[in-house]
């Protein structure tokens, strides 16, 4: 009875070891499976950009620059606003110029993004950001042009302090502006590391 009973208590030991490696091997498929979600989500991410912002065609909010400066002198604040609403009327202007290439572009970008989906190939939208940088590029050259003449008005009615606050500013309002499309860059390098370590678990 005692060897039949070892026997027995053998036999369910090496079952549920190998029914615990098998749910080791499921878990880490699922592993795998979420991984995959996550790297095409991440390749989806890559597919979205603003044009316009890709432009630089971007407002300021005159109310935060007047806090941010710090500037309690109503004069001096009314003189800023008066600054800032003419950049952004300048902006508006800009964009209404170079409607139809504004426009063109973002087009092409819907086009080429529908044709990565349907190709499941997110590479494309990788050239399409080239090709989309390289027809927006007149454009921006006129609004950093106005953005420098911008600079140069503050620069003599504020002084030393509130201008080195402001070209801070401006540094973080553009890069904030660019920063979807500079990430959706990012997106697609992480996207493709997973894609690799996918890869990598499938083997094992």
């Amino acid at each position: 009875m005692k060897t039949l009973f070892t026997i027995l208590l053998s036999i369910f030991l090496i079952t549920s070891g190998y029914s615990q490696m098998g749910g080791g091997g499921g878990r880490m498929g699922g592993g795998g499976r979420m991984g995959g979600n996550q790297a095409m989500q991440s390749q989806q991410n890559n597919m979205r950009f603003d044009v316009q912002k890709m432009a630089g065609l971007t407002a300021y909010d005159e109310d935060k620059v007047i806090k941010k400066l710090r500037i309690r002198n109503e004069d001096k604040a009314n003189k800023v606003r008066a600054l800032i609403r003419d950049y952004n009327k300048s902006i508006e202007d800009i964009r209404l110029k170079n409607y139809q290439t504004i426009e063109e572009t973002k087009n092409f970008v819907q086009a080429k993004r529908a044709e990565a989906q349907s190709e499941r190939n997110f590479e494309l939208m990788q050239l399409a950001r080239q090709e989309a940088q390289e027809r927006l590029a007149p454009v921006r050259e006129e609004v950093q042009a106005r953005q420098s003449q911008l600079n140069r008005s503050m620069k003599e009615l504020l002084n030393k302090r509130q201008y080195k606050k402001w070209k801070r500013y401006a540094r973080k309002h553009k890069k904030n502006n660019t920063a979807s499309n500079n990430q959706s860059q990012r997106s697609q390098m992480r996207g493709r590391g997973m894609r690799q370590g996918g890869g990598g678990g499938g083997m094992f």
